[in-house]
């Protein structure tokens, strides 16, 4: 992937420092070197694909996108939410419809397991 702060820059508005967000060029670098190691993709498609992951992941922690503000008492609600993955921002979204494949989508998913632990109760 050859994605570059100023391509990121193109498509989000960010104040972060360059360094924070050449750190998720890196991760998503990783992540779409791993999800797409065995799937033919245009490599200008998969570019654009990481171009727009990068936008996801700035939208989904540093820059969270604002779906209502107020004045007065300040106040602001986020929209999507965690919960979705890449459906919970526009880039996300473009990810999806970028990815001719499907294969970012039905990326592997890890499972967790939520084991309860009782107190003593003595």
């Amino acid at each position: 992937m050859t994605t570059t702060i100023a391509l990121v820059k193109e498509i989000i508005d960010t104040d972060q420092i360059d360094s924070v967000i050449q750190s998720l060029i890196d991760a998503a670098d990783n992540y779409l070197t791993l999800v797409y190691a065995n799937v033919t993709i245009n490599a200008t498609l998969l570019n654009e694909i990481g171009r727009w992951f990068v936008a996801h992941m700035l939208a989904s922690t540093h820059d969270r996108m604002g779906k209502k503000e107020k004045i007065g008492e300040a106040s602001i609600e986020y929209t999507g939410t965690f919960a979705n993955g890449l459906q919970a921002t526009t880039y996300g979204q473009m990810v999806i419809t970028l990815d001719t494949t499907g294969t970012i989508t039905n990326a592997p998913k890890r499972k967790i397991k939520i084991v309860a632990i009782s107190e003593d109760e003595s």
